[in-house]
């Protein structure tokens, strides 16, 4: 046993305290005064062996009086030895004053923690210990709690601020963020800067009110201002509080951005719904419990031939006298109060004594009951026509150019009309022996089991698909499949019926028209379809959108007329005439979408396509070689002055490098008297560029390419790239050479800066340290990052060539939820979390898009990024929210939560534990459902206790005290309540935590008795003492009278007159 500091606000009272040692050591065992609310007593002698030992120490302690008694402290509790405990009680022996101390024991594996009081006597001590180690624990679950609390204010999804003075002095992370400023910029600041200005004075007005005491609601709706100016609605929920012992509010701040979108949008799905309820065909109506019409869309007016301001004005029963002995109102009545749905078909008879007939939806709504009512009159009258059609049908069954068939859920054929044993090969009593597995091949089976079982949940109520079908002899055809049913009254399906149109011809004509289609779409000629009677565009591919600059939608919606201009329309209905009869080529112009003009050659002809004659045109935009063929002109009748103004310096030098020639920009760059200079006048630097061109002087090549230095005229040296081609005369001796000339200083330069930035990007690349890999289509690793390199444990070189799936997953396929695959099929970026089990590790995978210059995507740039450290703090979360969770129940002692309590205790209880269900015997329901006074009982004088706890609340400090609570049996229970205040859902509330003390009030009861016993013990002794006192003082006195006497006697004179009297 230890000692250590004395646990606060802890007072332990005694009855003995003062009193003198010998009158405690004469009381019995059985008449000790045991201290208040002590549970255990022992004495000991002046060596701290132990003299007496109880009950309660030997159930707290294990340890038998027989075995305890006799022995020292030491022996039993080694670890007292040198502790605060043996000092203490080594003082009380020592000084015989009683000692007050904390201690803690080590009784088996748990730890004790006991508030001790040791009182000297003339044996030694007498001891009393209160356990208090419950206490402790829920102290240290009390401070868990309040990190909790503390934890979940820095976390909260909701911002939180406190505010005293009217100034800001607390706001939590989440406020900063939402508003934008940092904390150092809100705290001290007054309130109302934040808020917009429209709401400053009902917010002050508030907040003075609130402190007043006043009871205002703690939520309503603002808004304040972000620091970039932005209005940001928010959801207000203020509390009143104590803060660092001034009252202070706290308010949570909820963001309302989403939910005011959210609002603004069911405003407007609300208004598109009214809208499609009065718009309905069906006939919608709401009646009220007072069997009034609360709402009425256009067709249930209609439906019931009144007016609708007579249908407002009455009830059903006035507007149509003796409907409520009807069937149709039995059924109204029943959804009204039994709030359940129907649905029925209904002949009704007007006031007219027409008849219409109503199927009707009847469903319960908040505001009684809701009737979608579907004029079927029509229907009624229909289905009478039908069953004398049926007849009809069967006698058409067998003529129609489609195979129809009747097969059961077993998929055996029932009937089979002539178009489908003609398509399939077989007789109708073959087809009685197969199924249509037997007619389908292998690829086709599956979608179609899959398209039944849907049919058969009721999922669809048909389905069509094009597919392959067997035909008796083993050669397949194509053909559009369409399987609908045959079901019961009750919606159950009791056959298939499949019907097949032989769609061979069709698919052979698409498969040839999407060759066409492919080869159309590469063509870069322009190819339209007209038609050939108004020249309507019937089909257009892709190089005719690009060149009219309309999208094909459009492009389809236009004539031949509307592409070409004015002047040409003329010829076109000859052109189209020519086109279909011999085909025609020749050239004329078209127009652009922006109303630009653009020379075409036309290639038009005649074509018949699914019966229908079209006029074909391949058209051929010729602006290029128009302007190629103007430029050859211009160059044959111009061409000095073309060569004077070409940007790049052409020249011609000859055998002896002497410059003979040169255009405009030539004589710009080397200076007017370039002519007769030999080239290598103008060479910057010592260079070979003689030897390198010799070839082309030699003859032994036609054309060199050459970079040098050169001078500019101004001095500055510049980087000439040079084409030089040979000059020949007619003998083919080689007499100089032409050459092409144009400055790349810029250009290497730019090279360079590139070569140097894809150098930084690279080492950019390798620094990342997440997983970086760039994937090809086919899931072929490009390139790698050294941080994906090193968590493989791979060189790059390894790595590279290699499918990701293998080395990342170790899988023989792409992962399940591969991203780069979602990439390749949305062309978006995607991004999943989980679990690599290749490499131990959570990761969060993004893959990025790459694109070609045709926008289509050739692989992604892979992000791998290690988030187990994440994954481990959300887990710790997630057992931290289970914690706290369960903290609440599993706290010994009954815990209620209820608002504050008025003089008549008519408050309910907001939460209670599991320990306040067990002790009072109710459910958890029950009790919320309850008031603080249905489980307590009155008490006299309980005024002045309530108006004393209810202080201490209002000052944010702990009230104590005792009170009786009533269980569900109406047995009474003692207990000790501890209270406090919180905030509970945004407002005030008390916790209040409640211990049974009935065993101690047993105790206490006894301790009285004792009590009662050391007080007439102690008068006995003080009337024993006080005669012992006044004896002792006559006989003083007396001693000496005597002794004087004696004395006396033996003197002579005292003698005689003894004698003499």
């Amino acid at each position: 046993m230890t000692g250590g500091n004395p646990l606060p606000n802890t007072q332990i009272k005694s009855d003995t305290q003062g009193m003198p040692a010998p009158n405690l050591a004469n009381l019995s065992k059985g008449e000790q005064p045991y201290s208040e609310q002590a549970d255990i007593f022992f004495e000991m002698d002046q060596d701290l062996n132990y003299i007496y030992w109880d009950k309660a120490s030997e159930e707290l302690t294990g340890i038998p009086a027989k075995d305890a008694i006799g022995k020292s402290i030491y022996t039993l509790f080694p670890k007292t030895k040198g502790s605060d405990t043996e000092k203490a009680y080594l003082k009380a022996l020592k000084t015989k004053l009683p000692q007050h101390f904390p201690s803690k024991y080590q009784i088996g594996k748990q730890q004790h923690y006991f508030e001790i009081s040791a009182y000297p006597t003339a044996s030694g001590l007498s001891v009393f210990a209160k356990d208090i180690t419950e206490s402790k624990e829920t102290q240290e679950t009390l401070r868990q709690s309040d990190i909790l609390y503390s934890t979940l204010v820095e976390k909260s999804n909701d911002g939180i601020i406190i505010i005293q003075d009217e100034l800001l002095i607390y706001a939590n992370p989440k406020m900063t963020e939402l508003s934008g400023f940092s904390l150092e910029e809100i705290t001290g600041k007054p309130m109302v800067d934040f808020v917009s200005p429209e709401y400053r004075g009902l917010v002050l007005d508030r907040y003075q009110r609130r402190l007043a005491g006043e009871k205002i609601p703690n939520q309503y709706e603002i808004d304040i201002v972000a620091k970039d100016k932005r209005k940001i609605p928010v959801e207000i929920n203020a509390s009143h509080i104590e803060y660092k012992n001034k009252p202070a509010n706290m308010a949570i701040i909820h963001d309302m951005t989403n939910y005011k979108l959210a609002q603004l949008k069911l405003a407007e799905s609300e208004e598109r719904y009214r809208g499609a309820l009065d718009n309905m065909l069906e006939g919608c109506q709401i009646i009220g419990y007072d069997w009034r019409y609360k709402y009425l869309n256009k067709a249930a007016v209609q439906q019931s031939r009144l007016t609708k301001e007579s249908l407002f004005s009455h009830t059903m029963m006035e507007l149509y006298p003796g409907i409520e002995n009807t069937e149709l109102f039995t059924n109204l009545r029943l959804c009204m109060e039994k709030r359940i749905a129907i649905k029925t078909e209904n002949q009704f008879i007007f006031p007219d004594l027409t008849e219409g007939w109503f199927e009707l939806s009847i469903e319960p709504v908040p505001e009684g009951i809701f009737i979608l009512s579907l004029d079927i009159t029509q229907r009624k009258i229909t289905e009478n026509q039908l069953r004398i059609s049926e007849e009809r049908f069967h006698r058409v069954f067998d003529q129609v150019p489609i195979g129809i068939a009747i097969a059961n859920l077993d998929f055996k054929f029932i009937q089979v009309n002539k178009t489908m044993c003609k398509m399939m090969g077989y007789s109708e009593k073959e087809f009685a022996s197969i199924t249509f597995k037997d007619l389908t091949p292998a690829e086709f089976l599956a979608y179609d089991m899959y398209q039944l079982k849907l049919l058969n949940k009721g999922a669809i109520d048909h389905f069509e698909r094009d597919k392959q079908y067997r035909h008796k002899d083993g050669s397949v055809f194509w053909g559009h499949l369409f399987v609908g049913t045959i079901k019961d009254d009750e919606g159950k399906i009791l056959y298939y019926t499949p019907c097949i149109i032989d769609i061979t011809k069709r698919k052979q004509a698409e498969e040839s028209l999407q060759k066409y289609k492919l080869i159309a779409d590469d063509s870069r000629d322009i190819i339209l379809f007209l038609d050939k009677n108004s020249g309507k565009i019937l089909e257009a591919n892709v190089a005719a959108t690009k060149a009219y600059g309309y999208s094909r939608k459009q492009l389809l919606n236009k004539t031949i007329y509307d592409i070409r201009p004015l002047n040409t329309q003329t010829s076109i209905p000859q052109q189209i005439a020519l086109a279909d009869s011999d085909g025609i080529l020749f050239e004329s112009y078209h127009r652009h979408k922006d109303g630009s003009i653009f020379p075409v050659e036309v290639s038009s002809r005649g074509a018949t396509v699914n019966n229908t004659r079209l006029i074909v045109s391949v058209i051929r935009d010729i602006t290029e070689r128009r302007k190629s063929e103007d430029a050859f002109k211009a160059i044959y009748k111009h061409q000095e002055t073309i060569l004077a103004t070409v940007p790049d310096i052409i020249a011609e030098v000859d055998e002896n490098r002497v410059y003979t020639w040169i255009n405009e920009s030539g004589r710009e760059f080397f200076g007017d008297d370039v002519i007769g200079k030999e080239a290598s006048y103008y060479f910057e630097g010592e260079q070979d560029t003689y030897h390198k061109i010799a070839p082309v002087f030699n003859g032994d090549e036609n054309t060199l390419y050459i970079e040098s230095w050169q001078r500019r005229k101004d001095g500055e040296k510049r980087l000439l790239s040079w084409w030089s081609h040979a000059l020949k005369d007619i003998t083919g001796k080689t007499v100089g050479a032409l050459s092409v000339a144009s400055d790349i200083t810029d250009r290497k330069l730019m090279e360079e800066n590139l070569v140097h930035s894809a150098k930084e990007w690279s080492i950019t690349f390798d620094s990342i340290n997440d997983m970086i890999c760039i994937v090809d289509a086919g899931y072929v690793i490009q390139r790698v990052n050294n941080a994906f390199a090193n968590s493989l444990n791979l060189s790059p070189v390894e790595i590279i060539g290699r499918h990701c799936y293998e080395l990342v997953h170790a899988t023989s396929k792409p992962y399940s939820i591969c991203p780069h695959k979602l990439t390749l099929e949305t062309g978006l970026t995607q991004t999943s979390e989980y679990f690599e089990e290749n490499l131990g590790i959570w990761v969060e995978a993004t893959t990025s898009p790459i694109f070609d210059a045709s926008h289509r995507v050739t692989g992604s740039v892979h992000i791998i990024k290690d988030i187990s450290s994440r994954k481990k703090s959300e887990e710790s979360l997630k057992a931290e929210r289970e914690t706290y969770l369960s903290l609440f129940n599993s706290v010994s002692d009954a815990i209620f939560v209820h608002r504050p309590i008025p003089l008549n205790m008519s408050v309910k209880f907001l939460e209670v534990n599991d320990i306040a269900v067990k002790m009072l015997g109710y459910s958890r329901e029950e009790l919320l459902n309850m008031e603080v006074a249905d489980i307590t009982t009155q008490i006299v004088d309980d005024l002045p206790l309530f108006e004393k706890a209810a202080a201490r609340l209002n000052n944010n400090q702990e009230a104590s005290f005792e009170r009786i609570f009533v269980t569900k049996t109406g047995r009474k229970i003692p207990v000790e309540l501890r209270s406090r205040t919180i905030i509970f859902e945004g407002d005030t509330a008390i916790l209040t935590m409640a211990r049974d003390i009935s065993e101690l009030k047993k105790a206490e009861t006894e301790r009285q008795k004792l009590r009662e016993q050391a007080d007439v013990a102690n008068r006995l002794a003080a009337v024993g003492e006080m005669a012992a006192g006044i004896a002792h003082e006559i006989n003083n006195p007396l001693t000496g009278v005597i002794g004087f006497a004696e004395l006396l006697a033996n003197r002579p004179d005292c003698l005689l007159i003894y004698r003499t009297l």
